[in-house]
């Protein structure tokens, strides 16, 4: 029956709804609210790839890790922040273990259950002529284009301001991880100033 499933485009609706699915708890577990414009425009991406099976199967088996990966966190803690860039930075293995270990059993079945079922999603063959392709193409930039606010304010795209959650899960981290940097900076030239005013 799953081989049926994954072969036969008659299910090509079922298989859709899966994806939707599949990334609607993937923009969940990166700690976005799921947002169906984008869920939809992420699936329509999926359409346009599904041919190029190591791209499309790719793209679904990174994403469906990092989720399970930070399913717990963003449980815990939230979206990507400036303390969780310095866990992440500054944790060392000791830590790390303590970390895990403090995890409650049952964020693991939510992750383990990202992972099966992206995992399931990447079998999905999707039979579709170049019209719907045209079209599912549009749709993916249409909502690329809708989402950055300085776009929409002064014509400058800049992808990284696009409300994808993997693509803003990406900048959130970067921009987290880059304060902390700043901070650690600045507590190592204070605590220098502070070493020489000392002498």
């Amino acid at each position: 029956m799953i081989k049926k499933l994954i072969n036969d485009n008659r299910n090509f609706l079922l298989k859709i709804s899966l994806l939707i699915i599949l990334f609607s708890l993937i923009h969940y577990a990166m700690g976005y609210p799921p947002r169906l414009n984008y869920t939809a425009g992420i699936v329509a991406l999926l359409i346009v790839i599904n041919q190029l099976r190591i791209i499309y199967s790719g793209f679904i088996i990174i994403f469906t890790i990092i989720a399970a990966l930070y399913f717990s966190i963003r449980l815990l803690y939230g979206t990507p922040s400036l303390t969780i860039a310095t866990l992440v930075t500054y944790t060392n293995l000791n830590e790390a273990i303590e970390f895990i270990s403090n995890i409650p059993y049952y964020l693991y079945a939510g992750s383990l259950f990202i992972l099966l079922f992206g995992f399931f999603c990447t079998t999905f063959k999707l039979k579709t002529g170049n019209k719907t392709k045209i079209g599912a193409f549009i749709t993916f930039l249409a909502f690329l284009l809708y989402g950055p606010k300085d776009y929409k304010e002064t014509g400058e795209f800049d992808i990284l301001n696009s409300g994808y959650p993997e693509i803003k899960f990406v900048k959130d981290f970067n921009s987290a991880k880059e304060e902390t940097n700043k901070l650690t900076s600045f507590a190592r030239a204070y605590k220098i100033l502070e070493m020489a005013s000392e002498q």
